[in-house]
């Protein structure tokens, strides 16, 4: 990747989020509850109690659900959420599996702006199909049955301009990212461009729980082959490799108890004409978070791929399928300010 390009992905955080944070409303006047509502933990926000929905971060750091469906919500002001994690999915050709093992980080600017990263330590990519042309959009240079090494590294910032919390219907948060190509390309771990998007998000909570909502696009640098590549016969550096997407989601988290939440995302990718037709992703995920302490969690979950379109081998259920698992700490959103008990003798 140039430098031109790591240049203006690193500019573009500070300059929203200098912007966002002196547009902070410390005026605006929140849901209340009395004491005895409250439900989680509580945190000091200019003196004021607040409680606070216990939350989790995606694989891409924001505030969310587990990977393309993130909240309306923020983190409050000076707080954080740090997390490691591996994401598995599997992708056409049938049999290619990949997994993403990684640290994420977080940290609220503002009461209302997030901004938010990801390190892949390590990617995997294993193939258990190599004489199916093309390769996964992400990973289109799968060439070996097995490859690990460095991944890509993401970051992004989200805004919310409306919150349940403050007395709107509804959540909505803009969120924009950029993607750092560090993955080895000639190991079929990345493409070795970057990639730009971003998505509206809209919230909503309920008695029973919260509603998240995703939608977005992702333009997606297309590669030259790599060297190992260019020598076999036909392949031609004008080829589309990659294509640009749109991001969907929708997910649910469920308290289940004081400690325990339910989690599921529905998400996926449509992709645009490429040489070779990419499948339009769609992945179900289903996980429990556990909080060992306030903000402190632990989160498993079951991966399975629904958008197949036949390519390859028939492979069994088995194949389709993965495990993911998080585990770190989220300071929680804010979720309304606890009403203070009248003093004694006033009226």
């Amino acid at each position: 990747m140039s430098g031109r390009w790591t240049m203006l992905v690193l500019a573009l955080l500070p300059g929203i989020g200098s912007m966002a944070s002196a547009q902070d409303e410390p005026s605006e006047r929140p849901r209340t509850i009395a004491p005895e509502e409250v439900g989680s933990w509580t945190f000091e926000r200019e003196g004021q109690p607040w409680a606070i929905r216990p939350s989790t971060p995606t694989s891409m750091g924001d505030s969310g659900l587990f990977r393309l469906v993130g909240s309306a919500d923020t983190l409050p002001k000076g707080f954080f959420s740090v997390s490691a994690f591996r994401d598995n999915f599997k992708r056409d050709p049938r049999g290619t599996g990949l997994a993403v093992h990684g640290f994420t980080v977080a940290y609220g600017v503002s009461h209302r702006l997030e901004i938010f990263g990801a390190i892949g330590i390590e990617n995997r990519v294993k193939a258990h199909y190599l004489d199916e042309e093309g390769g996964p959009n992400e990973y289109p240079f799968v060439g070996s049955s097995w490859s690990t090494g460095f991944g890509d590294i993401w970051l992004g910032a989200k805004y919310a301009l409306l919150s349940d919390t403050r007395g709107d219907s509804v959540g909505l948060a803009l969120k924009g990212f950029s993607r750092i190509p560090t993955a080895d390309p000639d190991k079929g771990l990345g493409t070795g461009e970057p990639a730009f998007g971003a998505d509206v998000l809209v919230s909503k909570a309920f008695g029973f729980g919260e509603l998240h909502g995703a939608a977005g696009y992702e333009l997606n640098g297309n590669p030259a082959a790599p060297d190992v590549l260019e020598l076999l016969e036909g392949a031609v550096d004008d080829t589309d490799y990659v294509a640009n997407a749109l991001r969907w989601g929708v997910g649910l988290n469920l308290p289940a108890s004081h400690g325990v939440s339910l989690q599921a995302e529905l998400s996926g990718r449509i992709y645009g004409d490429t040489t070779v037709e990419q499948t339009n992703t769609v992945d179900l995920i289903v996980g429990v978070s556990f909080w060992l302490k306030p903000g402190l969690f632990v989160r498993p979950a079951y991966v399975y791929a629904l958008g197949y379109d036949g390519r390859g081998r028939e492979v069994s259920a088995g194949r389709r399928s993965g495990f993911n698992i998080a585990l770190g700490f989220h300071g929680g959103t804010p979720c309304c300010e606890i009403r203070r008990p009248p003093r004694a003798g006033s009226r």
